[in-house]
């Protein structure tokens, strides 16, 4: 994860890979600011006063700030980037959530726990049925290592909603179904998904700690 700044950076060799290079770092850092809020992990205030005067103190402000920056520096240009100011303000962004949301010293063992355990979930379930990802049948017949790499591309490239709304989806539903049934006639069913595929013989779901009051 190099800085927009670093020279080392593998270059795209069309301008549809640099413009796709560009707006994902723009869609992944302030997604993941917004989700940070949300999940609590930061609050706006926290937000260095000096980055929210370069890019601006709300979500859309932000994207807007760093659209318009791109637009305006690569006009006439055989290049799609931002200026040297906007980028340097968005490493700075960057840096920020990498100190106190991506790799933080003091974080919580249990909610790290919980994190990795949706992420290898998710992998496990998508090696599984890759066609649940993008429904593309295809890849229920593509070697292991391609698999694999569909997957991972997959998973990487989810925003924390998106993974957990997914983790809901395929697991803590039918988690749900399977907890009232059993309240409700004193004999646990065989564990279905919503979609009626039977779940694993391991316990379900393996993340306990959501599907629990």
């Amino acid at each position: 994860m190099r800085d927009l700044a670093d020279d080392r950076r593998p270059r795209s060799a069309t301008l549809e890979g640099r413009a796709l290079r560009i707006s994902d770092r723009v869609a992944y850092v302030n997604h993941d600011v917004d989700d940070a809020v949300r999940a609590g992990l930061i609050t706006q205030a926290d937000l260095p006063l000096d980055l929210l005067a370069e890019l601006g103190s709300t979500h859309s402000e932000r994207i807007a700030n760093m659209v318009c920056d791109i637009v305006e520096f690569s006009e006439g240009k055989a290049e799609v980037d931002m200026s040297p100011r906007m980028s340097a303000a968005t490493d700075r962004l960057k840096q920020f959530l990498l100190d106190r949301v991506y790799l933080p010293e003091k974080a919580p063992d249990s909610e790290l726990a919980k994190a990795q355990r949706v992420v290898l979930d998710l992998y496990r379930f998508y090696m599984e049925h890759p066609e649940k990802m993008t429904g593309d049948r295809r890849l229920l017949e593509a070697e292991p290592a391609a698999r694999a790499k569909a997957v991972c591309d997959f998973v990487a490239g989810m925003t924390d909603r998106f993974a957990l709304t997914r983790f809901v989806r395929h697991f803590l539903r039918a988690a749900f179904g399977w907890i009232r049934n059993t309240e409700t006639t004193g004999t646990p069913p065989v564990p279905v998904r919503t979609d009626g595929v039977p779940l694993p013989s391991r316990p379900v779901p393996s993340c306990q700690w959501e599907a629990t009051p």
